[in-house]
């Protein structure tokens, strides 16, 4: 037998901490007793939020106060963004609030122009003329909660920022010193160069790019001071990829080199989670009760969605890539927030502006500013359509027709709706309407903020016949049924309440397994 004595062994966990979701025990453990790093959008988010929804999120983080820990990075950030990230929440109101003008202006337009021809029921137009104005009116309402405004904040008499000043009272970072901060740079630097996380996808950016590591540095040296652990960094910048470890579109964690760095340099475990998670799962690991609402948890989801748009929008053209820069699918998914599997299903069915990989590819040839601007939530939010009409539209044409022939994509700067040719016939005699209601109403939506000059048809040979079709799309449905189940498995072992998404999933798996059995149906197998 070999002898083992001068041999170092160790377990299979041991070193691969950042591969394993962490655990109920270790978000348990960060919540009640580690270190909560805000970074700037956390901070930022105060004044995003509307009053009910900033006073929930400002009781979480006062529950948190004395292990909350802001580098001073971060406060010089939030200095130097705050009234911007006030205009930028009132230009995306006011946006809202013209769209939601403009659709009840048309409605009323046609609803005038078709009583001209339907007399018996032109007495119950002014009800519904007033039942649009109604609708607009509630909209401004809900706008009129956000109660900041850019020249108050600028003067420095809003009332959010002595809240924000209580809540950090003791809690931020010293200034490094010169020599400390040249040294930081210089890293900060070279990690752009290496493609070094964190921060390497802001290389690009005019000023600020080491921004990210500089504050990283920050958290580094105060984690090594404080004998209690893990580390909670609290950020909305999940999406960029330099922050987090993502497989498949799920994200695992934080980023396996900060996890690594973490444990290395402080000795503490590593965890990262949004504010809309934080609001979410307060009440699991906190004494909140149920002061947390899901209106709170919604509002905090689409600020992050609003301020990853905008952040995507402005991002500087990276002269190292090419306009074809390929995006994977994997990348979509981890921004989409949905799962590299379901998304493939939205994107072989052809419903998704500017999202169409190359054939035998999971790669998308689009430029990284178009593909932001294609980012999404889910399918049916960038559509403008609920989940149900989505399902619905998705089943209701005939195998080998639309739902998979279809294809939207992008090229230099046009819309291109490449069809089949019977279908480009129906198309250009009768206007989407005349392929079918549910397809010409989803073109409708999601050509409506083209140009017409900017939007191109495009005829395209049919590749498959209908059974071969039948057989891909039979296939495919399997594999995402699979898919969908793992989700629903995973979703089971996640800490809090995780019902809604639960029961999404669950509902996903039923019109799967629906859609499998009609389609076993009509081609009279079992």
């Amino acid at each position: 037998m070999g002898q083992e004595s001068d041999a170092r062994l160790t377990g299979l966990s041991d070193g691969f901490q950042g591969y394993r979701r962490p655990s109920n025990e270790l978000w348990r453990d960060a919540y009640t007793k580690g270190i909560i790093c805000l970074d700037t959008s956390a901070v930022l988010d105060a004044y995003r939020f509307s009053p009910a929804g900033r006073k929930e999120y400002l009781d979480i983080l006062h529950r948190l106060h004395e292990r909350i820990f802001v580098p001073h990075q971060v406060a010089l950030e939030f200095h130097r963004r705050r009234v911007d990230a006030v205009a930028d929440r009132l230009a995306e109101l006011e946006s809202l609030r013209d769209e939601a003008a403009k659709a009840t202006a048309s409605t009323k337009s046609v609803v005038n122009r078709l009583g001209q021809r339907a007399r018996a029921l032109r007495g119950q137009i002014p009800g519904i003329l007033e039942e649009q104005s109604a609708a607009l009116e509630f909209v401004d309402k809900i706008i009129a909660e956000y109660d900041l405004k850019t020249e108050s904040v600028a003067g420095g008499q809003d009332a959010v920022y002595p809240q924000i000043q209580a809540l950090l009272e003791g809690r931020v970072g010293l200034q490094p010193t010169a020599e400390q901060l040249e040294v930081d740079q210089a890293e900060g630097l070279a990690r752009l160069e290496a493609g070094k996380a964190p921060g390497f996808k802001d290389r690009n950016k005019d000023e600020n790019s080491t921004g990210d590591y500089l504050w990283w540095a920050e958290l580094l040296r105060y984690a090594k001071s404080v004998t209690t652990g893990p580390v909670l960094v609290v950020t909305n910048d999940t999406t960029k990829g330099d922050w987090t470890y993502t497989k498949k579109g799920i994200r695992i964690g934080a980023h396996l080199e900060l996890v690594d760095e973490m444990y290395r340099e402080t000795g503490h475990q590593l965890l990262i989670t949004t504010v809309s998670e934080l609001v979410q799962f307060a009440g699991t690991h906190l004494d909140v009760g149920s002061a947390v609402s899901q209106e709170t948890v919604a509002e905090a989801q689409d600020i992050a969605l609003s301020a990853k748009l905008k952040r995507d929008s402005e991002q500087p053209l990276d002269r190292k890539d090419s306009h074809q820069r390929p995006i994977s699918l994997d990348e979509a998914a981890d921004v989409s927030g949905i799962s590299a599997e379901l998304l493939r299903y939205f994107v072989d069915a052809g419903l998704l502006r500017g999202l169409h990989p190359e054939p035998s590819s999971d790669e998308f040839h689009f430029h990284p500013r178009d593909v932001a601007r294609a980012m999404f939530v889910n399918a049916a939010y960038v559509m403008g359509i609920s989940r149900r009409q989505l399902r619905g539209f998705a089943d209701s044409l005939p195998p080998g027709t639309l739902n998979y022939n279809a294809t939207l994509y992008m090229k230099d700067g046009e819309l291109f709706v490449s069809l089949d040719r019977d279908d480009l016939d129906g198309l250009v005699k009768g206007g989407w309407k005349r392929l079918s209601p549910p397809f010409g109403e989803l073109l409708d939506v999601v050509t409506s903020s083209w140009p017409p000059n900017r939007v191109r048809l495009v005829k395209r040979r049919r590749t498959r016949s209908a059974s071969d079709e039948r057989a891909r799309r039979l296939a495919h449905r399997r594999e995402l049924l699979e898919e969908v189940e793992l989700q629903i498995a995973r979703a089971e072992g996640e800490p809090g309440d995780m019902s809604p998404q639960i029961d999404f999933l669950r509902d996903e798996a039923a019109y799967l397994r629906a859609a499998i059995r009609r389609e076993l149906e009509e081609d009279g197998t079992d």
